[in-house]
Parts: C-alpha cells; structure tokens; sequence
C-alpha cells in the first residue's frame, strides 16, 4: 500500500534533465563515461547513455570494447556513510549467491570512485544484466516460487549497515502521508487513511532486525533467456 501511496504522487515521466538532476555532474555523460572505463580498466570507450529507471540514482548503460556494463552514479542526496552500506549490500548479496550484478574494483583496488575531489559525486560498476523485468513478460507460478528462494537466501545473510532515512519503509508510512496526502482524490484518501491509522499504532522498537529484501515488486526483479534472474532494489 505505501508504494502504491508514493508511485502516485511522485511517478513522473522521466527526462534527461530529471534523470541529471538527481546527481552532481561537473562534466558531460561522455567525459564521466571515459573517465570510468579508464579508471576500471574496462577497454575503449564505445557508448554511453543514460537508463530511463530508478527513482534515486543515475544508470548509465556503458558500452566498451570489453564489453557492456552499467555505471551507478549515487544520488547527491545519499551521505558517504549510506552509499557505503549499499554498495556493502551488494558485494555481501553477490557472496552470499543472492543474484546481484558483479560489481568491478578500480585501478585503486576499490569498488566505489569518487567522481571529482570536489564533490560529493561517487560511481560504482556493475554488470550489465539482459532481460526483461517482469513487468515486461509475466512471471510464471515457477518464477515465484524461485524469487521466494532468492528473498530466503536474501533474509538469511547477517552483516551490519548503517540505518538512514528511507522514504518507501512502511514505518515511514505516516510521516510520508502527512506530508502528500494533500495529493489525493477523496477517494483514495478514504482508502487509504485506515491503514495508515493501525501503521501508526504499531511499535515497531519491539520488532526484531534483519536483512530483508523490503522492495520487491516486478521492477525490481529480471529474468533472461537462460532463465537466470537478477535482483535490484
């Protein structure tokens, strides 16, 4: 339900200058794009180009004569201290067999590079993955119940991330409502304003922590031809 709530308040069409608006960029795509593939030693660069997805970060599909890849450049809303824990994330996903895209080390034998010395601009580099999201192609009642492996696989891992403000937690949910529910038909606010109501009885300092796949929609989840899957969040 709080997705729902946010999809319809914030979804937009996406453009090139939203989609740079998220990040601090002091030079063009193309520049940031060969300063990348030097920097993690990926060959000639060939092509880049922004992916029209996500709701935080910039995406960029990279192109070079060792092969295809995808540049994350983290969204200068997000502390060091965060883009730390997501990028911890995914290197502990990617160990525990959890179906991430590999991520790449740098020329310093890191997988985060700072952009620019003088800003808060930082890339990381992943695997390009090809397929289709399931909001491209229907998931079979198979696909389902090997999606549910993965989130076990997912919620058994234990490591230790730093905790921020994340707009999409349902313990959020009634913080983020007062602030757009001026956004909604009477309608929808009739629906809506129940559940918020018990969301905000709950105690939830009494509930026990884990690591948890909290974002899992058809997004969010791609399968390709070999009938591999690949996770984001």
């Amino acid at each position: 339900m709080h997705r729902c709530i946010i999809h319809f308040i914030i979804m937009t069409r996406l453009t090139l200058t939203s989609l740079l608006g998220r990040v601090s960029l002091g030079s063009s795509l193309d520049q940031v794009g060969q300063r990348v593939t030097s920097e993690y030693s990926l060959g000639e660069l060939l092509k880049i180009k922004p992916m029209f997805v996500g709701y935080e970060e910039l995406n960029c599909l990279l192109i070079t004569s060792s092969g295809r890849y995808v540049i994350k450049i983290f969204s200068k809303y997000k502390d060091k201290q965060t883009i730390d824990s997501n990028v911890k994330a995914l290197i502990e996903f990617y160990k525990g067999g959890v179906p991430v895209p590999k991520l790449y080390k740098n020329t310093s034998g890191e997988y985060l590079y700072r952009l620019y010395d003088s800003t808060h601009t930082y890339v990381i580099v992943m695997d390009f993955f090809d397929g289709q999201k399931f909001t491209e192609i229907s998931p079979t009642a198979q696909d389902m119940l090997n999606v549910i492996g993965i989130l076990v696989q997912i919620h058994s891992l234990s490591f230790s991330t730093h905790a921020n403000y994340d707009m999409w937690l349902t313990i959020h949910l009634p913080r983020e409502f007062e602030d757009k529910k001026k956004y909604l038909v009477s309608q929808d606010l009739d629906l809506i304003q129940p559940v918020v109501n018990k969301i905000s009885l709950i105690d939830f300092s009494q509930l026990s922590k884990s690591i948890v796949h909290f974002d899992l929609h058809r997004e969010n989840v791609m399968k390709n031809k070999k009938g591999e899957y690949a996770m984001f969040s």
